[in-house]
């Protein structure tokens, strides 16, 4: 029997978590949903809940660790990163217990090991923002900037710069809003700037480009999950279009289409031979990041220039529900969303070892 435990901030199993819990069903899995704050470290006991595969709902229960535990936690608040994340770092010290999405945030060692393995896939300079004169030098030369938490894998908190020789025009991503705040002079912007790197370290990338006339402003998403013979596949994958208005609040920031009528209509360049490349390219850098992310699901943002070659913008190995169920709606594979074939993997692997 596979005893699987899924950790959640909430105090009571998500609604998203029942449906996949639902969906997963298997005689030999036992699910269990609880926070870390549930763990009694000394004892090594959990007061959460356990599923009723007869009842089909939770029951509160008390039970040991399980031996697998697939991290759901999302820290978007600083309370929550304090309350949880000492008791999932001892987890991860256990050296039973196999745990899968433990969270890594470190965007600069992201970005370094992609550079030194020499993937193919195009990497935009990224560059560590501790002061606000940095951050404006690197506007200048660039036109525009996304900002980006150095040590936070969401993508609330994200912050978009553009400078337009009389403005600079900020849009912060706050989980699903942005808020534009537009600053009339240098001064008022370094006051800005300052501000924000009080609380946070930033890395910039110069993405200003794929919003610009010149340029198809389109990437892909890719959703790349491990299967039962712990090799990395491509769950899902959808185009995303950003209209030329993208900074306009009025406006849609971004739409999804199927992936096949997308290309048929706007791109025809991009056959299914150049589809698998970017494809295989997606499963590369998937497998580069293994070791350092150790991770069940990898979600990968190309971006696609007129001009050179594909482009990794942002990765995300934690997506939130919201993300998923979009990119899911063009799964490739049956049943991905839940990574018990993996688990069982993993599981026997351990065993054969021990």
């Amino acid at each position: 029997m596979l005893f699987f435990g899924i950790l959640t901030c909430s105090k009571k199993p998500p609604a998203h978590i029942t449906d996949r819990v639902k969906a997963n069903a298997d005689p030999k899995v036992e699910f269990f949903c609880f926070s870390p704050c549930a763990i009694e470290p000394i004892s090594n006991q959990v007061n959460g809940y356990r599923f009723c595969k007869e009842t089909t709902d939770w029951k509160e229960a008390s039970f040991p660790i399980p031996s697998i535990l697939y991290d759901q936690c999302f820290y978007d608040t600083k309370e929550k990163r304090m309350k949880n994340k000492s008791i999932v770092n001892w987890l991860l010290a256990q050296p039973n217990l196999i745990f899968l999405n433990p969270g890594f945030s470190d965007k600069l060692t992201v970005y370094q090991t992609l550079q030194a393995a020499q993937n193919p896939i195009t990497l935009l300079p990224i560059q560590k923002i501790s002061r606000a004169q940095d951050g404006l030098i690197q506007l200048y030369q660039t036109g525009g900037l996304i900002l980006q938490p150095a040590t936070d894998y969401s993508t609330s908190g994200q912050i978009y710069i553009r400078y337009t020789k009389t403005d600079y025009i900020f849009q912060i991503q706050k989980k699903e809003k942005r808020m534009t705040k537009t600053i009339s002079s240098e001064a008022k912007c370094m006051t800005f700037l300052t501000q924000l790197l009080t609380h946070k370290t930033y890395v910039a990338q110069p993405i200003w480009q794929f919003y610009t006339k010149k340029h198809i402003p389109f990437l892909l998403r890719f959703l790349l999950q491990k299967s039962g013979n712990g090799q990395w596949q491509i769950a899902a994958k959808a185009a995303i279009l950003y209209p030329k208005s993208a900074w306009h609040e009025s406006e849609q920031a971004e739409y999804y289409l199927s992936l096949h009528s997308f290309i048929l209509q706007n791109f025809t360049r991009y056959d299914t031979k150049r589809m698998v490349q970017l494809s295989t390219f997606a499963l590369q850098a998937a497998s580069i990041l293994d070791d350092l992310l150790k991770t069940f699901e990898l979600l990968l943002d190309i971006g696609i220039y007129t001009h050179m070659q594909p482009c990794l913008l942002h990765w995300n190995h934690k997506p939130t529900p919201q993300i998923r169920n979009k990119i899911m709606a063009y799964r490739e594979i049956p049943d991905p969303d839940f990574p018990i074939p993996y688990a069982k993997f993993l599981f026997e692997r351990q065993a054969n070892k021990t």
